[in-house]
């Protein structure tokens, strides 16, 4: 491919899960998901695939990083991963992004607590209403909130890092 990502599919294949299989394999976590399953018998120490460091998806080889350089990246830290997952997805769907392909098989949002914290109303924090998860849980919503006006501030990207887009990206990262 484009990556000079090299699988050899005599033996290999990578299979996307449809719901039907997901029921006769009786998990329900992996329909719509991608496997790599072995076609044939693979002796040990057998190279299956070999994977550029330029193929996977990272600070270094985003298109934000591109766009405005190495230091500021590097100056966000671990939340310049989330800020480049949030820019890279505004390019998904014109699929002008190199890692187009990648981003369609991972989700928009994971369903993880701290997110639950968006919607008042939201039955499953109602549950956590009074209980020492629910303190955690503020406090983590609080530096999600100080993590996206830090990287709004040092990217000066108030134009396109809405904070759902970074809660979003937050979640995939986490």
């Amino acid at each position: 491919d484009a990556f000079g990502i090299v699988v050899d599919r005599g033996v290999v294949g990578i299979e996307c899960v449809s719901n039907s299989a997901a029921d006769e394999d009786d998990d329900d976590d992996v329909a719509g998901c991608f496997r790599v399953v072995a076609k044939a018998r693979i002796d040990a120490r057998t190279t299956l695939a070999v994977i550029p460091k330029a193929a996977v998806f990272t600070t270094a080889t985003s298109r934000l990083r591109r766009d405005v350089g190495d230091g500021v990246l590097d100056a966000l830290g671990e939340v310049g991963l989330v800020c480049a997952v949030a820019y890279e997805r505004r390019f998904v769907e014109d699929g002008s992004s190199a890692f187009s392909a990648y981003f369609a098989m991972i989700p928009q949002r994971e369903n993880l607590p701290q997110f639950w914290w968006v919607d008042d109303d939201d039955a499953r924090r109602k549950v956590l209403r009074g209980t020492s998860v629910e303190i955690l849980l503020e406090e983590d919503v609080a530096r999600v909130e100080s993590d996206w006006m830090e990287a709004v501030e040092t990217l000066d990207a108030s134009s396109w890092l809405t904070l759902d887009a970074f809660r979003d990206a937050a979640s995939v990262v986490a």
